[in-house]
């Protein structure tokens, strides 16, 4: 795995980052309700699925493609998980916390697809007179099948990649953010530096159908001036700059990586008691390099959402709105496009042992020419939620997912998915 020298840059900022910490004016002016030093946390989870479509495939191949994936495809899955966490708290000013999260899955009738995943989280939190330094590190480590499979339907891979089987697949998956937020009266300014690389670790073939994954990633930076409307809400104007980056293709470098340049406004905070808000938005200009396809916007001028809301309708039901829209490089081809995600979920809290959820998700890729695909996945789903006791939990669960294929004769991007499953887990 090659390090871009983004990734370089964006590794340097967190280590000068966290070193500046010693030098933060700390104070005692933040709450100590939660004691200092160590806290060690673990649990184990065992999950029970029913999946009816494992290959994302409603549509019967093209007989000439031999080792195609077929429709329909079901399968039992167990999946048992382990978790480990630390946290460190110097009240009131310094908390870490490190978390590793093993999970074995296995696929009863199709043992081709079984994976193990590792995942790790890392935080820190610094606060001082008016300054806070935060620090997220995620990665997820896929120990999967190194080839992929083979789409033979009319327009080939399934709506927006086939995440669904993308995943299963050896990779690895990195995210991380820092932020300084430094206060004054009523306004802050707000530095970050975000990073994200998806390295696929399958093998590249040029075999027709075969789902080659490509490596992506993003590096960005930037800064944001906000004021305090309310001790509990803010405006924010920010403006980011970065830089999209699409990997190799059968040795050939793809010609999709981009500047981008993000500025946004929005809202952070409460609207009313009964309403939490944190909406960003605005345009996001990108300049490709020459050697893109003829057809293909170099200059395009995008619109950029992170938005989110809880809606407390009562005290026992809670609603959460969210959408994002985005644009980065495709998994499955050597393209872009724009990722859109809107998702509502209600949750209702019949008594301190059950809880109910019930939502929809619906996502949207949306390519730029000269590719000619539009896809949707619309997700509806339910959870049953038991805590018989403190540590101890059972959850039950349904999703269905139809997908969406806008584009004429591509009938092998759409299919129909039903997902079930029961799980429990238990905190020591």
């Amino acid at each position: 795995m090659v390090m871009r020298p983004a990734l370089r840059i964006y590794i340097l900022s967190c280590f000068i980052a966290t070193s500046f910490v010693q030098f933060l004016p700390l104070s005692a002016g933040v709450s100590d309700a939660q004691p200092s030093g160590w806290q060690l946390t673990a649990s184990t989870g065992l999950k029970e699925s029913y999946d009816s479509n494992i290959f994302l495939q409603s549509t019967r191949p093209d007989p000439a493609i031999a080792g195609a994936a077929q429709p329909n495809v079901a399968s039992l899955i167990t999946s048992a998980t382990a978790s480990v966490g630390a946290e460190y708290r110097l009240t009131p000013t310094f908390a870490f916390t490190a978390i590793y999260t093993p999970e074995l899955v296995r696929f009863h009738s199709a043992p081709s697809e079984n994976y193990d995943i590792h995942r790790t989280a890392l935080t820190a939190n610094v606060r001082g007179n008016g300054t806070i330094l935060e620090f997220q590190n995620n990665t997820v480590w896929t120990d999967g099948s190194t080839t992929d499979p083979l789409f033979g339907g009319p327009g080939g891979a399934p709506a927006i990649g086939g995440a669904g089987v993308r995943d299963r697949r050896a990779a690895f998956v990195e995210r991380g953010l820092i932020k300084l937020t430094c206060s004054l009266d009523h306004w802050f300014v707000r530095s970050s530096a975000a990073c994200y690389v998806h390295n696929f670790l399958t093998q590249q073939m040029s075999r027709p159908y075969y789902a080659n994954y490509i490596d992506r990633s993003e590096e960005s930076g930037g800064v944001d001036l906000g004021w305090a409307l309310t001790a509990k809400s803010s405006l924010v104007a920010g403006f980011r700059y970065g830089r999209q980056t699409q990997g190799k293709l059968n040795g050939t470098d793809s010609p999709f990586d981009s500047v981008l340049r993000r500025f946004i406004a929005g809202f952070e905070g409460e609207v009313t008691p009964w309403l939490q808000l944190n909406l960003l938005i605005g345009p996001e200009t990108r300049s490709f390099a020459p050697g893109t396809p003829a057809g293909f916007d170099r200059t395009k001028t995008l619109l950029w959402i992170d938005g989110s809301s809880t809606l407390k309708l009562s005290k026992d039901d809670t609603v959460v709105l969210a959408l994002r829209r985005f644009e980065q490089p495709a998994s499955t081809s050597v393209s872009i496009y724009e990722d859109i995600t809107t998702e509502v979920t209600w949750r209702h809290r019949f008594n301190e042992h059950h809880t109910l959820a019930a939502g929809c998700r619906i996502l949207r890729g949306d390519w730029q020419a000269p590719v000619n695909r539009d896809d949707r996945i619309i997700t509806p789903n339910v959870t049953f939620i038991c805590a018989f006791v403190h540590n101890c939990s059972v959850e039950f669960g349904y999703s269905l997912d139809r997908a969406i294929s806008r584009i004429p004769a591509t009938s092998g991007r759409e299919y129909r998915r039903e997902l079930g499953w029961v799980s429990a887990k238990y905190s020591f």
